[in-house]
């Protein structure tokens, strides 16, 4: 019985290393730019709704610390990150709020540590990792509450294809 649990424990740490390894290479990739751009689609789901609400924009990273998350339909707005302020801007209604980076602002975060050249690991509790054809998954779980699981895909060659987070409703 010793030797099973043994053998299970290698194999699950075997597991953790790769995932550990595949996330480092990911960081690593990202460390010489000195800014990054990309678009998004957000789906939200709300409770008692089967179709969610659709969201597209794009997103620009500037090294060390400035985030710009750009909303473009189907309303406008603007969420920029400096360092661990944050301003959400509306023009439709010329309003700006600004606050404190929540920490329950995962997406915020992820981005943040990748600007910053900070390790993703430190704000995730749990990496595990599955291949499919020439892709990589990441499955990460943090401390909060809000969040079940975060999937970041990735290529072979570690570029980012999407990030996707399930919170718990």
């Amino acid at each position: 019985m010793k030797k099973i649990a043994s053998l299970f424990f290698l194999f699950i740490f075997s597991f953790y290393a790769n995932a550990s390894d595949t996330l480092k290479n990911f960081e690593n990739k990202y460390k010489g730019c000195k800014a990054l751009f990309g678009s998004f689609v957000q789906k939200t789901y709300i409770s008692g709704d089967t179709s969610p609400q659709v969201f597209n924009g794009k997103i620009t990273i500037v090294k060390p610390d400035k985030i710009k998350i750009e909303y473009t339909s189907p309303i406008k707005q603007i969420v920029f990150v400096k360092g661990n302020k944050t301003i959400i801007y509306s023009p439709e209604e010329k309003q700006a709020v600004v606050s404190k980076l929540d920490n329950n602002f995962i997406v915020g975060q992820i981005f943040k540590n990748l600007a910053e050249n900070k390790s993703l690991s430190s704000v995730f509790k749990n990496i595990k990792e599955e291949k499919e054809d020439n892709r990589t998954e990441l499955i990460l779980k943090t401390d909060s509450k809000q969040i079940k699981n975060i999937y970041i895909t990735i290529d072979k060659n570690n570029n980012l294809l999407g990030v996707k987070i399930v919170d718990n409703n």
